[in-house]
């Protein structure tokens, strides 16, 4: 390493590319959750936050015997389940460990207090989830390859965490009973080994579909943040330990791991808006300049619109201003019948798959000299407004309807039509 680096694609040359730094500054599903962090966020990273938010609860709620605060603590444990499904195995499989350990509080009264509401919060993802799963014939397998590190990059990548937990773990361990700080540690780090162990066995039992549940990088990084806690302990205790022999010696070991522990964040997070890049467009949109593309399409935020657009800016158009969209691409390649990437098998016996909606786009989008096909394929998908080239903004289909044409922030110039004004 000769300077900020970061891995984007640890998939990448089968795999090898995350053995670059032996599993460390991984950009992409990484197995420390520090690197969750990193920009932009994604809902399971707010779920990792959720976790620690409800152990900190759930701690407080036993220690304190407060009723008020178990309760906030299964909420808390519910949201995750809105925002990460296998945050939420791990969370879930913890709190049944601390209800049949929760001597201080009673089993029963844990229960009702923490699992209850879990469970009743979950469910409003979940109940929806299980009706369209019956009515939709299932999930289509749409997982992509696991990211895999061998365990001396799992080390690695974990860094100074793994011995501070071990030598944690093993101060800690004997008081577990008596400790409920230790408890809450050691049911969430069961919990977090038990999903890992357990997690190849779901593709098999409940079908293809359930393959990205399975994948052992989502549940490494909830290892990891099982042991971080107990890491801060050992390393807590292990600081105690030095400066009782001589305060310069635990001043100098604190600052020692910080400076061990600093280089490989901070360098990845350097590195990443150089290698990842930021549209000049999307930059220019989130400045306030209201003639780009983005901002001629949401003029303001909070709209909710139906939007036909060339192919090769689906997933910035949809990313920015959230409408849905005519045809949206998952990632480059062919339009596929799934270009969407829906997971529902059954969905396309109730909507147009991709290459209808391509036809249906290509018209849209000026593609045509034929106003009543535009009109059609406009009602057929509820269409509000149209992105084009700006090389068709007098295209016969356009005539009559209110249009402007961005700047060229993209590159590119592109006119944006009309049809009608939503929401």
């Amino acid at each position: 390493l000769r300077g900020p680096d970061v891995i984007l694609d640890p998939r990448a040359n089968d795999g090898a590319a995350a053995m670059k730094y032996w599993g460390d500054l991984i950009a992409t599903r990484p197995y420390n959750v520090g690197f969750q962090n990193l920009a932009p966020p994604f809902p399971r990273d707010v779920a990792y936050v959720l976790v620690v938010a409800a152990l900190l609860l759930l701690l407080v709620g036993i220690q304190e015997r407060s009723d008020g605060t178990l309760l906030a603590g299964g909420v808390t444990v519910g949201m995750v389940g809105l925002t990460g499904g296998e945050t939420f195995i791990v969370s879930f499989l913890a709190v049944v460990v601390l209800a049949a350990t929760a001597t201080e509080v009673g089993r029963a009264r844990f229960g009702a207090l923490v699992l209850v509401p879990a469970l009743a919060t979950y469910s409003l993802w979940a109940g929806p989830m299980v009706v369209n799963y019956v009515r939709l014939g299932g999930f289509f397998g749409t997982a992509a390859r696991p990211v895999v590190l061998t365990p001396l990059a799992v080390l690695g990548s974990w860094g100074l965490v793994t011995p501070f937990a071990f030598y944690g773990l093993v101060r800690r361990l004997p008081c577990w009973r008596t400790d409920p700080g230790t408890r809450v540690m050691t049911a969430t780090l069961t919990a977090a080994v038990t999903a890992l162990v357990a997690s190849a066995a779901l593709p098999f039992y409940l079908g293809r579909g359930f393959s990205t549940l399975g994948r052992d990088h989502r549940y490494w990084p909830l290892v990891f943040l099982a042991l971080a806690p107990l890491a801060a302990v050992g390393l807590t205790e292990l600081i105690a330990v030095l400066d009782r022999a001589t305060r310069r010696l635990g001043v100098a070991c604190a600052a020692l791991i910080v400076v061990l522990a600093m280089p490989s964040p901070l360098l990845s997070s350097i590195a990443l808006p150089a290698e990842r890049g930021s549209p000049q467009v999307l930059a220019e949109s989130l400045e306030g300049d209201p003639g780009t593309v983005l901002n001629l399409v949401a003029p303001r935020p909070g709209m909710r619109c139906v939007v036909a657009a060339p192919l090769g800016s689906s997933q910035r158009i949809f990313s920015y201003t959230g409408y849905r969209m005519v045809l949206f691409r998952w990632a480059p390649g062919e339009v596929t019948r799934n270009s969407a990437h829906i997971r529902w098998a059954g969905i396309y016996s109730h909507i147009p798959g991709g290459f209808q909606r391509l036809q249906a786009n290509r018209v849209l989008t000026g593609n045509t000299h034929s106003k009543a096909q535009w009109n059609k394929a406009a009602d057929e998908y509820g269409v509000d407004v149209v992105v084009a080239p700006a090389e068709r903004a007098s295209s016969r289909v356009f005539r009559g309807l209110p249009k402007e044409t961005s700047s060229s922030a993209s590159g590119k110039r592109f006119v944006v039509v009309w049809r009608r004004r939503c929401r």
